[in-house]
């Protein structure tokens, strides 16, 4: 069975809470996180510690450039007013 990296952009709350845990159960099918982004430092650093995630950066293009990516999921909260936009 091939392997599908999983690269998560934006690893806070709604993703730790949701998201990965999601993924993280379709690991017996053959999806893996493979690398976490997100601006803040500590918070990719305690997302990647929580799931067992290999990568993690603060520049989500580097997650976006590695080879293992086969697929990316978006967690961003925008400000207000571009949400109204």
């Amino acid at each position: 069975m091939k392997t599908i990296g999983v690269g998560i952009i934006g690893s806070g709350g709604i993703a730790q809470a949701a998201h990965m845990p999601g993924y993280k159960a379709l690991e017996s099918e053959g999806v893996r996180i493979v690398a976490v982004a997100d601006a803040v430092a500590a918070t990719a650093e305690a997302a990647a510690e929580k799931f067992d995630v290999p990568h993690q950066f603060t520049d989500y293009q580097k997650l976006l450039a590695m080879d293992e990516i086969d697929g990316e999921r978006l967690h961003a909260e925008l400000p207000a007013q571009a949400a109204d936009d």
